[in-house]
């Protein structure tokens, strides 16, 4: 291994008590963390089965193929894959969960729930560890929640999505003011700077929203 270098992980969840609640064993370059499963917290454990619940899913139908893995497009990126979500949830690891990115990261395009032999709604699952994350003020990962609120609030007033005002807002929320400057030039070729319009009846499209958010928080 070369210096600068992260070194692998291997995570083993163990019932015994190993020198204290985690012991951390470096050999041939790996790091292994041994976890005792008997300290996970009954509250944890029922936090966990309520967020499951709003989320249509049984977590003991999982058994670790791996395929929602393999074809996730944002897997390259994540701290943790979306069986590894899966698995600490089943095991009753809370905080690691709702303190990982991958939730934030996570595109909501269904590959995963689609590829699930199990039926498994992955997706869904990821948008409530997501929404519980925020609701407990973990949320690490506060830029995906800015966008989402900015993209959501924008197409409530307008009916649709103003991509320069969008891009405006999300910049300016996140301190970003200049990440898209090198992309105006290609942006006003594909008349993506034009003033956006609104639609008509955007008071039925402002009904709609306010509905399915209240359905939401209701979940």
């Amino acid at each position: 291994m070369r210096d600068g270098d992260v070194a692998p992980r291997m995570r083993i969840r163990s019932s015994r008590d190993l020198t204290g609640s985690v012991e951390k064993i470096v050999e041939k370059g790996v790091i292994v963390q041994a976890d005792d499963l008997s300290k996970i917290k009954d509250s944890d454990r029922e936090a966990i089965a309520e967020l499951a619940q709003r989320a249509g899913v049984n977590l003991k139908d999982c058994y670790q193929c791996g395929k929602c893995s393999a074809g996730c497009p944002m897997g390259g990126v994540m701290d943790l894959l979306p069986r590894q979500v899966i698995r600490d949830l089943q095991l009753g690891f809370l905080e690691d969960v709702l303190n990982a990115k991958t939730p934030w990261i996570c595109a909501g395009c269904n590959v995963c729930s689609c590829r699930c032999p199990q039926e498994i709604d992955v997706a869904t699952l990821m948008q409530e560890v997501r929404r519980t994350s925020k609701a407990t003020g973990h949320q690490p990962y506060p830029e995906a929640d800015k966008f989402d609120d900015i993209f959501i609030g924008n197409v409530r007033k307008f009916g649709t999505s103003h991509e320069v005002g969008l891009a405006m807002k999300f910049n300016m929320s996140s301190g970003h003011l200049f990440q898209d400057v090198g992309n105006s030039t290609k942006m006003l070729k594909h008349g993506m700077l034009k003033k956006g319009r609104n639609i008509e009846h955007i008071d039925e499209v402002q009904k709609l929203m306010d509905r399915a958010l209240k359905e939401s928080e209701e979940k």
